[in-house]
């Protein structure tokens, strides 16, 4: 079934049903893994150590299905949330050297 281009699926480049289906999952294990993720996230939000673990399920299930969509938005939503908890030259290595970089130059400018 073809869906119609103005919806926003189709403005997403979804213009199937089985488009769509590409980005759920068929597979049992990996949606079990997904399911296990959810879990831990109600238990043990807010912690390091809980989105640590969380996106490791998470992880798994995507290595099951790499095209499953509700496992790769929830490993990239706990990203989300350690980046909110850490300072950002954790979570951005690239950050935290041109930051190094520019203090290692602060003197030369005066």
């Amino acid at each position: 079934m073809k869906l119609p281009r103005r919806t926003v699926l189709g403005r997403l480049g979804l213009g199937t049903a089985a488009d769509i289906d590409q980005l759920l999952t068929n597979n049992l294990e990996a949606l079990h893994w997904f399911r296990q993720a959810q879990a831990v996230y109600t238990r043990r939000a807010g912690t390091q150590i809980g989105y640590k673990e969380v996106r490791e399920l998470a992880q798994k299930a995507l290595a099951l299905d790499p095209l499953y969509l509700d496992a790769d938005a929830y490993d990239a939503y706990m990203i989300r949330n350690l980046a909110q908890d850490r300072s950002p030259v954790d979570t951005w290595p690239d950050v935290g050297k041109r930051m190094d970089a520019i203090l290692s130059n602060q003197g030369s400018a005066c």
